[in-house]
């Protein structure tokens, strides 16, 4: 408030200045009135009214405000409180009171709009105004409500600082729970100099947040059918970009006859609707086609408090073929699912038609016929063929033809396929890739040996006596690779294991089944007896390991004066084709053995005689 006093004319007429006196005692202090002489108090500034030519000063307890110049208008800014006025001429007056400003509040928010469930950054600036400076730092407050009185905060709170220029802004990340309109509150605390001001909503100070405009993806189950065959049928629609979703949303699914978009214009077959959970609405049902051709499913969304309302007709995933053949099935059964190389597998397919529930009007089902064909991959995925096992095998009756045989000559793993052409009743099928794997792994070879006495020919003979061994593989790949290696042990050694009996009779290289003969090696008349050769095979990529038996391969090699050494034992130990050869049939064996020795022996004698 501004009042203006002007300084008596005639300060010796004591009359009027006493009148002037009575009438300011009169007044209210916070009137803020200098006696005497002529001065403006508006808030926290006192200004000259006219040039006295001599200063002003004022004192309020310690503090001293002295406005020095002669001239009108000039001020002093000072802080709110009662001061005494004195005048340089010495002249003093009454005390005046000098109160804060009350400042004004402009805000503008941004943005002003937004949309529910979709995060957004809000903001407040709020601008005071005032005829002096406002204290810069102060905090000012700014919060923002759900009701047009400020009552109910939304917990969007926050302060800025106020600057020079008496500005103060905020701003932070929200996502709106819920369609409405949101008030801004600016609150400021007031300074040395102004009191406090706060602003509820105002012309910028509302958020209008609008419902949320979700999209629909739908997929339906299944996508074809036969006429006159029931079946289940269902549909599933998916919301996103949606907000809050009722507990009591639904979807309504319809079937109708045709294609999009005109089919969802006619009549549906049928309609019905579906909760709405976690943004996802799920329909099935029983439905008998009645006609071949194509229906549409039509998926809407009715919209709630925060959502707009959204609808969709057909699409890639939303229409079922109907067809007057029937839908079939095809599944296979191999004549095993492992062996090793050198095996031979055949694949047998079997043809069903669905599930289905007949209508009472379905004639009895024909029999299959068209082709069936085979293949067999290399992966899992059924992506690289590496053999087939039949082509376009005729089905003759109903009767699928089992596939080729395939013989398979390496380790490995393979799958099988099945793939029904249809025919005039019927779909066609294709079988699982994963249901049919064959795994193959290294055959399980036999070893065959027979030692060889090369002075006699046989299994006996006189020392020095020269010996080897031969073997045949049995039961491996053409390819076959690998090494046998042959060892000479003595008979004593029943395990055909001890390194102080054996001699080395070589390794050679294997070439298919067929194996290279054993070195030669001599035995002189110190070392007569019973020896046992011993064949190892070491078995490759396609073919196992596999080991001759020990004592099953005996040579006899006796002294010129009669003696063959001493009978070999019968063996527990070793592995190989003999296996099932029982001791006693071992020690069979070596008096055998011992007896052709011995006669080889007396026929030596008989010739040096002679």
């Amino acid at each position: 408030m501004e009042t203006k006093v002007p300084r008596p004319r005639q300060p010796r007429v004591l009359g009027l200045a006493a009148v002037i006196a009575l009438f300011a005692m009169l007044l209210p202090a916070t009137a803020g009135i200098a006696l005497g002489h002529a001065v403006s108090v508006h808030c926290d500034q006192i200004t000259n009214d006219k040039d006295y030519g001599t200063s002003v000063v004022y004192v309020h307890g310690t503090s001293t405000v002295v406005i020095a110049s002669f001239a009108a208008g000039a001020t002093a800014t000072i802080a709110p409180g009662t001061y005494d006025i004195k005048w340089g001429d010495g002249y003093q007056e009454s005390s005046v009171v000098v109160g804060k400003c009350s400042p004004t509040i402009d805000t503008v928010d941004s943005p002003s709009t937004g949309t529910v469930g979709v995060a957004m950054t809000v903001g407040d600036t709020a601008t005071l105004h005032a005829p002096v400076t406002f204290v810069t730092g102060t905090s000012v407050a700014f919060t923002l409500y759900s009701n047009n009185n400020c009552t109910t905060s939304t917990g969007v709170t926050g302060t800025g600082s106020l600057n020079a220029s008496g500005i103060a802004s905020y701003s932070t990340s929200w996502t709106p729970p819920a369609v409405g309109t949101y008030y801004w509150k600016v609150s400021f605390p007031g300074d040395t100099y102004n009191n406090s001001v706060s602003a509820c909503g105002g012309t910028h100070e509302t958020v209008d947040i609008g419902k949320a405009s979700p999209s629909i993806a739908t997929v339906d189950s299944p996508s074809t059918g036969t006429v006159g065959v029931e079946m289940q049928v269902g549909d599933q629609a998916t919301l996103t970009g949606g907000a809050g979703y009722a507990t009591n949303d639904s979807v309504v699914f319809s079937l109708y006859s045709g294609t999009a978009p005109s089919a969802c214009l006619g009549t549906a077959l049928f309609t019905d609707s579906a909760a709405l959970i976690g943004g996802v609405a799920t329909y099935s049902k029983t439905w008998t086609p009645p006609s071949a051709g194509t229906y549409t499913w039509g998926v809407s969304f009715g919209g709630d408090t925060n959502n707009n309302k959204v609808s969709a007709c057909g699409g890639a995933n939303e229409t079922i073929t109907i067809s007057d053949k029937i839908a079939t099935s095809i599944s296979t059964k191999l004549s095993e699912s492992t062996g090793k190389v050198g095996d031979s597998v055949f694949d047998q397919a079997s043809l069903s038609t669905l599930p289905i529930v007949f209508t009472a009007n379905l004639p009895v089902l024909p029999a299959f016929t068209g082709t069936v064909t085979y293949a067999i991959y290399s992966d899992g995925k059924c992506k690289n063929i590496d053999k087939t096992a039949g082509t376009d095998m005729p089905i003759v009756n109903g009767v699928v033809p089992p596939s080729n045989t395939v013989k398979f000559d390496s380790v490995g793993t393979w799958w099988w396929m099945a793939f029904y052409s249809g025919d005039n009743n019927y779909h066609p099928a294709v079988s699982a890739c994963e249901e049919e794997e064959l795994v193959i792994g290294q055959s399980s070879p036999d070893i065959f040996t027979t030692p060889v006495d090369e002075n006699t020919g046989d299994k006996a003979g006189l020392a020095p006596d020269k010996v080897h061994d031969t073997a045949i593989l049995a039961g491996v790949t053409t390819t076959a690779g690998g090494t046998v290696t042959y060892t000479l042990f003595k008979c004593t050694d029943d395990t055909c294991t001890s390194t102080t009996t054996s001699q080395p009779g070589g390794i050679v290289n294997v070439t298919g089944p067929t194996v290279p003969n054993s070195n030669t090696i001599t035995i002189d008349s110190d070392h007569t007896g019973y020896y046992c050769w011993t064949a190892d095979y070491s078995g490759d990529a396609d073919n196992a390991a596999v080991k001759s038996k020990c004592t099953l391969e005996i040579i006899g090699v006796g002294k010129v004066s009669g003696e063959t050494g001493t009978p070999p034992p019968t063996s527990t130990g070793g592995s190989g084709p003999a296996s099932n050869a029982t001791p006693l049939m071992a020690l069979l064996i070596c008096l055998a053995f011992g007896a052709l020795g011995l006669t080889a022996v007396e026929a030596q004698r008989r010739t040096i005689r002679r």
